[in-house]
């Protein structure tokens, strides 16, 4: 997935950072959904680390490195899945319109202070999810058979990149205001699909108004949270229960999402 011509980079990039397990992907999809935003699916996952950060670099996001998959920067190949191939392929071809171009990498948020530095007009996205249905989710990872997830990452070490990424927030939204948003898992997919003053203010955030496939996304991946994700059966054992209620940081969690909800507030 090679091009031939060039075509000049977007000046702007947008990140979006998060725990594993709080919807990164799903907030990516739908921000790329936009007609004018290009966001990878862990494009550059295996350089967006304190290891290897001195690698990632504006350029990699021109187009004739960004759909070159053969640089390893990421073990997630679009040769290899078919799914993940058209949302590339849908990504080049509207390349030369895009504002925003960018990349989603649970667990980069360790860098993200850099990545502002490194990339000029940035616009960085976080996105946590409630711990409960956080480590319910790693649990359910760690003891599914064939799953990659590794059976160690059970419920109970959810909770340190948990407080860590709400920690790396609340610090860098006080120093760039302008250049860090929260979105809340549940109160943004959890709600009416025709009702979108969540994914406005996201877009004011951006300075991008949503388009109408964005709007359809939305209103879509509302629907498949009410019908399927809302109601899933989820528990832990009650040793795992006292252990988040004693570790996980709510207090930073509600500090962390509750300038929107103020903003919500507000609108109304």
């Amino acid at each position: 997935m090679t091009s031939t011509e060039t075509t000049k980079a977007p000046e702007q990039h947008l990140f979006i950072f998060g725990p594993p397990r709080s919807g990164t992907s799903a907030l990516a999809r739908l921000i790329n959904s936009h007609e004018r935003i290009g966001i990878g699916m862990e494009r550059f996952k295996l350089i967006m680390n304190k290891q290897n950060i001195e690698q990632f670099k504006p350029e990699l996001f021109e187009e004739k490195n960004l759909f070159d998959f053969t640089d390893g920067h990421t073990n997630k190949i679009p040769a290899n899945d078919a799914a993940m191939e058209r949302y590339y392929r849908d990504m080049q071809d509207k390349y030369p319109d895009l504002v925003y171009v960018g990349d989603k990498v649970p667990g980069s948020f360790r860098v993200a202070d850099t990545i502002h530095q490194k990339f000029p007009k940035t616009k960085c996205v976080f996105i946590i999810r409630d711990i409960f249905e956080t480590a319910c989710s790693w649990q359910a990872r760690a003891e599914r058979e064939g799953d990659s997830w590794p059976a160690t990452r059970t419920a109970t070490h959810a909770v340190k990149p948990w407080n860590a990424c709400i920690s790396f927030f609340l610090s860098l939204r006080t120093q760039y205001p302008d250049d860090f948003y929260m979105v809340d898992y549940h109160s943004f997919f959890d709600g009416d699909p025709e009702e979108f003053s969540a994914l406005n203010r996201l877009c004011e955030f951006l300075d991008l108004p949503a388009d109408a496939s964005m709007r359809e996304f939305f209103a879509r991946s509302r629907r498949k949270y009410n019908d399927v994700v809302k109601n899933k059966e989820r528990a832990l054992d009650e040793e795992t229960l006292q252990y988040i209620n004693e570790h996980a940081d709510r207090q930073g969690y509600e500090e962390a999402i509750s300038y929107q909800t103020q903003a919500a507030r507000n609108a109304a």
